[in-house]
C-alpha cells in the first residue's frame, strides 16, 4: 500500500503578541552550522476510541503562544549592510501544514528516515538555504499529519544557524506544556549572542585539525539510512569493553568508528581516519551561558587515528582525549579562528568538507525528547526524519535505558556495516544485575 499524505491547509502562525523588532547578529558557530533545516518526527498513537481534540487548532493556538518568547523563528534571515547573515525579527511567523494519510500508523510502519519519508511528513522541500534567498526562508516550519487510525506525525524543522539541539529541545518542551496548559507562562530565553563573539585581535593559539580542508570525494555515492538498536545489556558491555571509564557516547562512537573503518574493506594501515563530534559550550566557558541560551553553542573536535588502530579495536581513549582538550582557551581559540575565515561555511562537514575515510557520530542521548508531551501522551517514535551526509551516526536514547542509533552509510556498505555492527557488539553477562544498568546512565 502506498504511503500516502495529502497536505489539506497551510498558513502562517505569526507569534500572538507583537515583539522586538531589532535584528539578531549571528556568532562565528551559527554562521559555520549546517545551512539547512533539522528536521525531526514524532509520532503519537490514539490509545482511546476517540480522536485527539482538534489537534491542529491546539498546537498552532500554543504555537503562536511560544513564539512571543521564541520570535527569532518567526523571522527570517537576512544580510546586514556589513554583508553578514542576521535574523530579521520580521513577526512573519513560522510556516504550518496540516496533512491527512490515507494509513494507520500500523500500515504506514516503524518510521525509517528516507528522502521519500521526510518529504511526506516535514514541510522542507524547496526551503534549502543554497537553493532559496536568505529573506524568503522560514526558520520554522511544522507538518501535523493525522493518521486514519486517529494517530499523528509532528513533523519540524528548525534552521541550523538559529538554534543548536539542546535549544531546539528547550522550545519543544515549552510549545508542549503551552498545548497542554493554554495558561501556563512561558519563560523568555536568552538569545544574546555577544558572549559569543570573537576577541579582538583575534587571537589563535592552538592547531584546529576540526577545521582542516579534506580531501572530497571524486563522485558521491548512493547512501542508505536505517536505525540499529543496542540494550541496556548490550550498553553495559560495550562500556565494560572499553574498561568503564567512558560514557555511553564514548564507547559507542568508538564502536561505529571501528565498524565503519572495517566496513570500507582494505586500506593502508597507516591511512588517517577521522571521527568528528560536536560538544557543548554551555558548561565550558567561565562567562557560562544559561541554560536557555537560543543559538548555536556547539562546536566540533576531532579524533584521529590511523586505520589499523581503528580497525583493531575500540579508540574511546581518543575520543575522550578530543573532548576533553575543549578548554575555555581552545574554544575561544576556534572562534578567532572562524572569525579570521571569509566563507566560515566552506570548512564545515555540510558544505561538503568530509573525506571518504571521515565519519560523524553526534549525540541526542542527554536530549530528554522522547517526554515531549503536548497532551497526546509521549511520542510512540521520535527520531531524525534525514541525514544529510553520508557515514553520520546520532545516538539517541531508548526508552528501556539502551540506545538507538541512527545510521547513514553509503548502500554498498550498508550490509557489512550492520553485520559488523551486530557481530562486534561484546556479549553481555549471562546476568546483569542493577548497578551494571545503573552505568548505562552515565
Amino acid at each position: 500500500m502506498a504511503k500516502m499524505v495529502t497536505v489539506v491547509n497551510s498558513c502562517l502562525v505569526p507569534p500572538a503578541l507583537p515583539t522586538p523588532k531589532s535584528p539578531i547578529w549571528l556568532s562565528n558557530l551559527d554562521l559555520f552550522a549546517a545551512p539547512t533545516h533539522v528536521r525531526v518526527v514524532y509520532f503519537f498513537r490514539n490509545r482511546s476510541s476517540d480522536p485527539f481534540p482538534s489537534p491542529a487548532a491546539s498546537i498552532k493556538a500554543s504555537l503562536a503562544r511560544v513564539l512571543v518568547s521564541y520570535y527569532p523563528f518567526a523571522g527570517r534571515f537576512a544580510k546586514s549592510t556589513q554583508g553578514r547573515l542576521e535574523i530579521r525579527c520580521t513577526g512573519e511567523g513560522a510556516l504550518f501544514f496540516e496533512a491527512v494519510s490515507n494509513l494507520t500508523l500500523d500500515e504506514f510502519g516503524v518510521y525509517k528516515p528516507s528522502l521519500d519519508n521526510c518529504r511526506l511528513l516535514v514541510p522542507t522541500d524547496g526551503f534549502n538555504a543554497l537553493e532559496k534567498s536568505d529573506d524568503s526562508i522560514p526558520i520554522l516550519l511544522v507538518q501535523l499529519t493525522s493518521f486514519k487510525c486517529g494517530g499523528l506525525c509532528l513533523g519540524t524543522a528548525l534552521h541550523h544557524q538559529a538554534s543548536d539541539g539542546i535549544a531546539a529541545t528547550r522550545f519543544m518542551f515549552n510549545w508542549a506544556d503551552a498545548t497542554r496548559d493554554p495558561t501556563l507562562p512561558i519563560s523568555i530565553p536568552c538569545i544574546d549572542r555577544t558572549s559569543l563573539r570573537a576577541r579582538s585581535p583575534p587571537t589563535v593559539q592552538f592547531y584546529h585539525p576540526e577545521f582542516d580542508l579534506r580531501a572530497r570525494p571524486e563522485k558521491q555515492e548512493p547512501v542508505s539510512f536505517t536505525f540499529l538498536n543496542v540494550t541496556p545489556a548490550q550498553l553495559v558491555a560495550v562500556k565494560a569493553s572499553c574498561g568503564d571509564k567512558y560514557t555511553s557516547f564514548e564507547s559507542m562512537a568508538a564502536h561505529i568508528w571501528r565498524c565503519t573503518c572495517l566496513a570500507r574493506g582494505p586500506t593502508r594501515p597507516d591511512e588517517e581516519i577521522r571521527l568528528v563530534m560536536t560538544a557543548d559550550l554551555r558548561r565550558r566557558l567561565s562567562q557560562t551561558l544559561p541554560s536557555d541560551f537560543v543559538g548555536n553553542a556547539l562546536t566540533v573536535t576531532v579524533a584521529i587515528a590511523p586505520a589499523a588502530e581503528v580497525a583493531a579495536g575500540l579508540q574511546a581513549a581518543r575520543i575522550r582525549e578530543a573532548i576533553e582538550k575543549l578548554d575555555e582557551e581552545y574554544l575561544r581559540s576556534a572562534v578567532d579562528y572562524l572569525e579570521l575565515q571569509e566563507d566560515k561555511r566552506r570548512l564545515a562537514r555540510s558544505a561538503g568538507n568530509f573525506a571518504a575515510t571521515d565519519i560523524s557520530v553526534g549525540s541526542w542521548n542527554r536530549l530528554p525528547l522522547n517526554e515531549v508531551d503536548f497532551g497526546w501522551g509521549p511520542p510512540e517514535f521520535m527520531g531524525p526524519a534525514i541525514l544529510i551526509s553520508p557515514r553520520q551516526f546520532l545516538v539517541l536514547s531508548s526508552p528501556d535505558g539502551g540506545v538507538k542509533v541512527c545510521c547513514s552509510v553509503e548502500t554498498e556498505k550498508m550490509d557489512s556495516f550492520v553485520k559488523l555492527f551486530h557481530e562486534l557488539l561484546p556479549v553481555p553477562a549471562a546476568v546483569v544485575n542493577d548497578s551494571d544498568l545503573a552505568k548505562v546512565a552515565s
